[in-house]
């Protein structure tokens, strides 16, 4: 991809890495709020748990983790995050 900069150069733009090979899901995300039930489908999961306020390399790493395990164990993975920020109190 090639962008124009602000002096009006152009310049190759990289392309996003992804870190994985997985396809996507129909929905991104389960959310499971305060006292609701745990879903079926993700009892059991291995569980990556951070303040997810981006996905870096670091975190990335954490999840990719969480994944390989469950992989190896045959269960599912999850990333478990905080709302709000643990920084606003």
């Amino acid at each position: 991809m090639t962008v124009r900069g602000a002096d009006g150069t152009f310049a190759a733009k990289k392309e996003p890495v992804f870190m994985t090979t997985r396809p996507p899901s129909p929905s991104a995300f389960t959310v499971v709020r305060n006292s609701d039930p745990v879903p079926e489908q993700i009892r059991d999961a291995f569980v990556a748990i951070g303040n997810f306020d981006g996905v870096h390399r670091g975190h990335r790493a954490v999840i990719d983790a969480a994944i390989a395990h469950a992989r190896k164990d045959g269960k599912p993975a999850i990333a478990l995050t905080f709302e709000p920020h643990p920084r606003a109190f």
